[in-house]
């Protein structure tokens, strides 16, 4: 799955980046709407005062995780070396799920 996940970032995502920053915006952008789906099944499922807390502590902690991945996005973007392509996006993933599982234990 992680090695479909590279392959399909690398052939679309990663194509219509053109700077750090846009790799960063647009995985914020898809993080947020990810995090909001996210809230609405959490409120309706458990009630409104978890999603008070989740607005605080998983919101954040998405947009700022998938931020980190994004910046590895746009590197990844202006490399014109193919390996050093996959060696961003790689280390986007890696680097995310390294923040997400601190938090976690946190």
């Amino acid at each position: 799955m992680n090695h479909w996940a590279v392959g399909w970032i690398e052939r679309t995502l990663v194509k219509v980046l053109h700077n750090d920053v846009d790799g960063i915006i647009y995985t914020i952008a898809a993080s947020l709407g990810f995090a909001c789906s996210e809230n609405i099944s959490y409120v309706l499922s458990m009630g409104a005062d978890i999603g008070y807390i989740r607005a605080f502590t998983a919101v954040p902690l998405h947009a700022s995780a998938s931020g980190i991945m994004g910046y590895y996005f746009g590197r990844a973007r202006i490399s014109n070396d193919p390996v050093k392509e996959r060696y961003y996006i790689k280390k986007g993933f890696i680097t995310m799920n390294f923040v997400e599982i601190f938090c976690l234990i946190n």
